[in-house]
């Protein structure tokens, strides 16, 4: 089943990386068969894109295109904020809003699953470091 994702940049053209998910957006708009787990919808609707499942393709642009042309600055400014990944949570955010960071960076949903902040903040932190436990 296909998702498609609605960009808060309205006509942004380009790809966006979140995790392991790369979004390949056409005029404000990406549609993925790619699964998106719980914690990166989580982050892109936080983040203010729109995301429904199941939707038609009909009238939607899943093809790339042509790359976009580095000497052409008629964006919006805001554009350059798409697809730097999540922002990392507070160090005092809930245990919900590190979970859904860190499935967004990546980790896997059942690992961090039954974590509490302290020990999914520490997981981050191995990742960050390049140490993986598993």
């Amino acid at each position: 089943m296909a998702t498609t994702i609605k960009s808060p940049v309205e006509g942004y053209t380009g790809s966006s990386v979140f995790g392991g998910v790369t979004l390949q957006f056409s005029d404000g708009e990406a549609i993925t068969k790619e699964p998106l787990n719980a914690g990166l919808r989580l982050y892109l609707q936080r983040a203010g894109y729109s995301v429904t499942e199941g939707g038609e393709q009909s009238g939607t642009n899943t093809d790339p295109g042509p790359a976009n042309d580095p000497e052409d600055d008629s964006g919006s400014e805001s554009e350059d904020l798409i697809g730097t990944g999540p922002e990392q949570p507070a160090a005092n955010a809930s245990a919900k809003e590190w979970r859904a960071y860190a499935v967004a960076i990546g980790l896997d949903d059942d690992t961090v699953a039954d974590m509490n902040r302290a020990e999914i903040r520490k997981a981050i932190e191995n990742i960050e470091k390049g140490e993986n436990d598993g």
